[in-house]
């Protein structure tokens, strides 16, 4: 059992330590770290920039609520306004747009997926051409209509019931319109030949800082991460072909069937294993989606969002390890809380993951035999 390098050995002990030399804390910090930076380039951005302007429309909001019955034309354009006056409107958004952009859909050219020049895309767009001039002129005339239905209603000082009805119709009529037209964006022109290494360099950097203080080795771990970036991209690739991801084969049934071919083939490059930190990237990933779901129930419900989110998370956990420890008699105290992780997904905010007990072996199935040619660890 000692030989045996699929056994995770876990001593159930915390050490101060583990706070900057474990992936589960790593993960948590680097989870925060983003987070922090969205908020001040994105929220605290957004505000300085748009503070006056949001003013500027929520009191013409207001004034035509009081105004009228129903939403005029000019509280419709004051919102539309409003909802572009966000974050991602930046200009440093639009540059983290542009470094994150990820392959796209092809049929017979890979290379449609990365690459898209502009006189194609002029090509692609000049069928769009009339239908967009048509859709815009429709919307003028629609827009005229409901000025017209919305200057009878105030001429009646909004009392007439059925100038009301018409107005409010002839403007929904126009917003169907505006939302029609919206529908023929037209394609633009992409190269991510020249974004891909930057955003690898990035990721290299981001998840490094981590590796260098765990104490590992930075060199071959940026070495692996090259070749593992580029299994990931293939992987993309192959899952954004269209005929493939009509069948339901995406990006992540690839990654796997690319994994199971090279590691049962010619086997999982040395070169390559210190960068399969398998834990480290998916923990990351848990504390940001677990962040995504905290935020959003914030604030979608308000202060009933923290105490879904602060109360009742830590009433399960708490109730669920007594179980598992109490009930199940389970060996395990930290094991004992996996249970509420999928009804608790914010609780990744709250504490690391728990690892496997001690001489817990794994069932051996095809995904274990992929597993144990792709270590988490560097042998």
């Amino acid at each position: 059992m000692a030989d045996n390098q699929n056994v995770v050995a876990h001593d159930g002990g915390a050490r101060w330590s583990d706070l900057w030399k474990t992936e589960d804390y790593w993960a948590i910090w680097l989870g925060f770290i983003l987070l922090i930076f969205g908020y001040i380039v994105f929220v605290q951005g957004g505000e300085t920039k748009y503070a006056a302007q949001i003013a500027e429309q929520n009191a013409i909001m207001k004034a035509e609520a009081e105004r009228a019955p129903f939403k005029t034309i000019a509280y419709l354009q004051a919102q539309s306004k409003k909802s572009k006056m966000v974050g991602t409107s930046l200009d440093v958004s639009k540059e983290i747009s542009w470094l994150t952009a990820a392959p796209g859909k092809w049929s017979n050219n890979p290379v449609a997926a990365f690459y898209v020049s502009q006189a194609d895309v002029d090509a692609k767009n000049a069928p769009l051409k009339a239908k967009q001039e048509e859709a815009n002129a429709k919307v003028q005339a629609s827009l005229a209509a409901a000025q017209l239905a919305e200057n009878a209603a105030a001429a009646a000082q909004f009392s007439d019931e059925g100038l009301n009805t018409a107005a409010k119709a002839a403007i929904d009529t126009w917003q169907k319109d505006v939302k029609a037209a919206g529908k023929l964006a037209p394609a633009k022109a992409k190269n991510l030949f020249a974004s891909l290494p930057l955003l690898m360099v990035a990721f290299l950097v981001f998840f490094g800082i981590g590796t260098a203080i765990m104490g590992r080795n930075v060199s071959s771990f940026a070495i692996g991460f090259v070749g593992l970036f580029i299994f990931a991209i293939i992987a993309m690739l192959l899952g954004n072909q269209k005929t493939m991801a009509y069948y339901g084969l995406g990006v992540e049934p690839w990654a796997i069937i690319v994994g199971l071919i090279v590691a049962n083939t010619v086997g999982t490059p040395k070169w390559m294993k210190p960068a399969l930190q398998v834990e480290y990237f998916i923990k990351t990933g848990l504390v940001l989606l677990g962040a995504e779901i905290l935020f959003d129930k914030i604030v979608a419900i308000g202060i009933p969002g923290i105490f879904v989110a602060w109360v009742v998370t830590p009433i399960v956990l708490i109730s669920t390890f007594i179980f598992g420890q109490k009930v199940l008699k389970m060996a395990s105290p930290t094991l004992s809380t996996s249970p509420s992780r999928p009804t608790c997904p914010c609780a990744v905010l709250l504490q690391p993951l728990p690892r496997p007990p001690r001489a817990a072996p794994r069932r051996k199935n095809l995904l274990w035999l992929w597993a144990s040619r792709w270590p988490s660890q560097p042998s």
